[in-house]
């Protein structure tokens, strides 16, 4: 009966030396404390049985010799039984890095606001298991700083800069005549729609003839001037040209992998001789790959000026280094003549000229590579292109026709 009411005032004992233990934690660098554990919400035991049984076996005049003998009773932490509650505690206190972000805006100058990255912390359930066991095997109220590891996002706000900024821009104009045909400038705009905003991952292939589809009435364009077979016609879709022939340069000033490209049948107003891009439905296509490490993003916009903005931005190929673009006219080949047909329709003394004769041409395009101080690194052969001579072609009526 002595056993059973020893064990009853011991183990009352002990809970209230369990139940009057705390243990607060802050995080390792931080003052404040991150949180508070209480003894009695803890598995914590005690070593008593084994003192009961050993004064169990003593002969009973022992045992009164024992009465005001003090027996050393010690605590410890149940560890397989706190890791649930350790886990639990260790998932409040840790979180994922983040990682830095782009987001397009075109409020912004440079097309986009940067959320920056935020570094993770992970708290191990055995480090804190640890330093609650000793503190509990103590047996008194402790404050405990709890070491932890810091988790680097995987993208950083350098990173995310440095892959969204404006690597080339090439601008053309519109503004004169016949550039500023109604049905032309209608043209270059709902191209520019259609490409602005236009993202490349690293790898992918772009193709100016899939994203503007067939250019035709029933897709949305408008006739204006194009040329075909030599001459100038009016065909739907007439100045996308401009459009590709502006990107085109963009892309070789990004240093960027031209795929397929054509020069027109004679220079283009609107870019210097050698660095025009002609397009047609099912026919000639603008193509290049994003052959650098980051997504690759187009902006295409007209401004008041009747100017076509083309902007890539992106990662640049060469940090450190600008390209521009150079071409020279190498030859002007000889005229191909004129051919005259007669149109009986015509009236007396009546020549209409279908198709005009124009003089043949031979360039050379470069790409010039400077450093920051503006000197030439190297200057690069990018392409040679040859327009041919433009035979003429002369409807006349019979009196001039047999007058020849």
């Amino acid at each position: 009966m002595q056993i059973l009411q020893a064990r009853a005032e011991l183990e009352k004992h002990i809970n209230q030396r369990i139940n009057a233990l705390n243990f607060s934690f802050n995080l390792e660098g931080e003052d404040t404390a991150a949180f508070l554990l209480s003894g009695s919400e803890l598995p914590i035991k005690a070593d008593y049985e084994a003192r009961l049984n050993e004064t169990s076996h003593l002969p009973q005049h022992n045992r009164l010799r024992l009465k005001k003998r003090e027996y050393e009773v010690n605590l410890y932490l149940d560890l397989e039984a706190a890791r649930e509650k350790a886990e639990a505690v260790c998932a409040a206190l840790s979180f994922d890095a983040q990682d830095a972000k782009a987001v397009l805006d075109y409020s912004k100058e440079g097309m986009f606001a940067f959320i920056k990255d935020e570094k993770g912390r992970r708290v191990e359930p055995d480090t804190l298991l640890s330093l609650l066991s000793d503190a509990v095997a103590q047996g008194k109220s402790a404050h405990l700083t709890l070491p932890f590891e810091v988790i680097e996002a995987g993208y950083t706000l350098e990173q995310a800069e440095k892959e969204h900024r404006l690597i080339a821009q090439f601008s053309t104009s519109f503004k004169k005549p016949p550039l500023n045909a109604p049905g032309r400038v209608y043209n270059i705009k709902k191209a520019a729609k259609l490409l602005n905003g236009t993202m490349l991952n690293p790898g992918e292939h772009f193709s100016i003839n899939s994203l503007l589809g067939a250019r035709n009435e029933r897709n949305g364009w408008q006739r204006a001037p194009g040329i075909r077979e030599g001459r100038y016609e009016q065909e739907y879709g007439g100045g996308v040209c401009q459009v590709s022939s502006t990107l085109f340069n963009a892309v070789m000033m990004a240093d960027l992998e031209v795929l397929e490209r054509h020069p027109h049948s004679w220079p283009s107003s609107y870019v210097g001789i050698g660095r025009d891009a002609t397009v047609s439905t099912g026919g000639p296509d603008f193509k290049f790959a994003n052959n650098s490490s980051a997504p690759l993003y187009i902006f295409a916009k007209t401004n008041e000026k009747n100017e076509l903005v083309i902007s890539l931005y992106g990662r640049t190929k060469n940090d450190g280094v600008r390209i521009q673009i150079s071409s020279v006219r190498t030859a002007t080949l000889s005229a191909a003549g004129e051919e005259v047909l007669l149109d009986a329709s015509l009236p007396p003394n009546t020549r209409f000229v279908y198709r005009e004769a124009r003089k043949g041409k031979k360039s050379e395009t470069y790409k010039e590579y400077y450093d920051l101080d503006n000197k030439l690194i190297k200057k690069v052969l990018a392409h040679k292109d040859l327009y041919r001579s433009v035979k003429g072609t002369v409807y006349v009526s019979a009196d001039l026709y047999y007058k020849q």
